[in-house]
């Protein structure tokens, strides 16, 4: 059934209909206006990164050095009963700028080769690395010195979250596997 209005209803209702319409769209406006007034927030220009440099073995009695108090159930929990020993070999932690490549030496020739791309703005913010081991050698080529650097494990593109541990498991290094205990600090 169609009911007609009079003319003054209907020019009533148009106009309350055309200014709620207008509220709302106005409204959807102004938050997208606002959204984009405030433009994303540029990634810091650098971020602090931690590396515990960490040898595992397996032997008769289960030991986690004391320096790796905060480690030692997640380093139990995710080498799966394959190591029980775990002794800090070293935890150097340097700065590293959006877009660049640091180094960390590890042991003997390896290094963790580091990159900081940026920020994931997701809660909680995440940073972005790629990470890779590599073995770096000093070599002359024609009389120059050069540095050889051969891929060990990566590259890995990781998001990882200010202040948590990321493991990463390297190469053997006589009795010893190699792990490393990567955290951004800042």
């Amino acid at each position: 059934m169609i009911t007609c209005l009079p003319d003054a209803r209907v020019s009533l209702l148009a106009r309350v209909a055309l200014i709620l319409g207008v509220v709302a769209a106005g409204s959807a406006g102004s938050r997208a206006l606002a959204q984009e007034k405030e433009p994303p927030k540029p990634p810091p220009k650098s971020v602090e990164i931690q590396v515990f440099v960490i040898l595992a073995s397996k032997g008769e009695v289960d030991y986690a050095d004391p320096s790796l108090k905060e480690l030692a159930e997640l380093l139990k929990r995710d080498s799966k009963g394959q190591f029980n020993r775990f002794r800090l070999h070293k935890s150097p932690q340097a700065e590293v700028k959006l877009s660049t490549t640091t180094y960390f030496g590890l042991i003997e020739n390896y290094h963790l080769k580091a990159t900081y791309s940026g920020v994931k703005a997701e809660q909680p913010e995440m940073v972005q690395l790629s990470l890779s081991i590599v073995r770096r050698e000093q070599g002359s080529v024609g009389g120059k010195d050069e540095i050889r650097e051969t891929p060990v494990l990566g590259p890995l593109g990781i998001n990882i979250v200010r202040d948590k541990f990321v493991l990463i498991g390297g190469p053997q290094i006589g009795d010893d596997k190699l792990i490393l205990a990567v955290r951004v600090l800042k």
